[in-house]
């Protein structure tokens, strides 16, 4: 594990095809939609619309979702070895409101999934389907990202590896390297896994 905390990690340089990306991020969040429909939850791509209610209520959001959106909206490529994933989660009864946003980025280069930004919305309302739940379902969400990297592209499973950049605080932080076997990186609020161990977390849960 030392050598990825510390970024030692094999890079690969086959590309990703436009098309192919689209077809992986259509079935993860197919796949993903299995897994919420018993809770009344639904994820989708983060559209247009879920940016302008972003917007309108900046006054109650911890992230600046504003510059965040605009920095890495996955219609636009953020570097040329850069693939973004983006997606909402939300209430089936009620798609037209987010319950909670992530944003993803795969560096294909360095072969790494990398959540560069994720808030929920709903830690306020305990009853809410997604309270408590939002970091499991990002992790469920990256693991069926993953596996179509895999299968359609080649990614090299081995060498695969998951970071969230600049936990919010301490206390988050905790809540991250509390799962799937998250490990601090030195002098930062990043953490980064192995996928081999984010699938033993999520085949844990599946049992």
């Amino acid at each position: 594990m030392e050598d990825i905390v510390n970024g030692q990690c094999p890079p690969r340089q086959r590309p990703l095809s436009a098309t192919t990306h689209k077809e992986i991020i259509r079935q993860a969040l197919a796949d993903m939609n299995t897994v919420l429909i018993a809770g009344g939850l639904t994820i989708t791509a983060v559209q247009r619309a879920d940016e302008s209610w972003l917007h309108h209520n900046m006054h109650r959001l911890r992230l600046n979702w504003h510059h965040l959106v605009s920095r890495f909206d996955d219609r636009t490529m953020r570097y040329r070895h850069q693939e973004g994933f983006d997606f909402a989660f939300k209430l089936q009864t009620d798609p037209t409101q987010p319950a909670g946003i992530c944003l993803y980025i795969y560096d294909v280069h360095f072969n790494t999934l990398e959540v560069t930004a994720l808030e929920n919305f709903v830690t306020d309302n305990a009853r809410h389907p997604l309270h408590g739940k939002m970091f499991k379902y990002v992790l469920y969400t990256l693991y069926f990202y993953a596996l179509g990297l895999i299968a359609r592209c080649g990614c090299d499973e081995k060498t695969l590896r998951i970071t969230i950049r600049q936990a919010i605080n301490p206390h988050t932080l905790r809540y991250y390297l509390s799962h799937a076997d998250f490990r601090q990186i030195p002098g930062s609020m990043d953490c980064v896994t192995r996928f081999s161990a984010l699938e033993a977390y999520i085949e844990n849960y599946a049992r």
